[in-house]
């Protein structure tokens, strides 16, 4: 949802955001959610995505910032203190990447492309 026109108000409000949302991660100390006051501090960068954005998120980034921000308010109730680094790393370690996963969307289609261009994409082949 970037386009590269952006003018620095919004990549600043976008750079202070990524900042804020990785914050519990960066330590290997435990978070204090409550105290931290991390849901007043991405509003307050939050006002100038409303300004100066050129163009909306893709729905599947709503529906990320909805999950990450129901996650937050349920930590920040609860008065969680949590080692969220630690959490990060044990999910990196043991999360299983498919093929889909690792490759980019323009080597995946280019791959494609060619197959295609060459009469081997899956449901065209030929009997002799």
């Amino acid at each position: 949802f970037l386009t590269g026109e952006e003018n620095d108000i919004m990549m600043e409000a976008h750079k202070m955001s990524g900042y804020t949302l990785g914050e519990p991660f960066a330590s290997d100390e435990p978070f204090d959610f409550r105290g931290s006051f991390i849901t007043k501090r991405l509003s307050e960068h939050g006002a100038p995505f409303l300004q100066h954005r050129l163009t909306p998120p893709p729905e599947e980034v709503y529906t990320l910032h909805r999950k990450l921000a129901g996650a937050y308010n349920l930590c920040i109730k609860l008065g969680a203190v949590v080692r969220c680094r630690d959490l990060l790393e044990e999910v990196m370690e043991n999360h299983v990447f498919d093929s889909h996963t690792i490759g980019s969307s323009k080597e995946s289609q280019s791959t494609e492309t060619s197959n295609a261009a060459e009469g081997n994409s899956a449901g065209n082949t030929q009997a002799s």
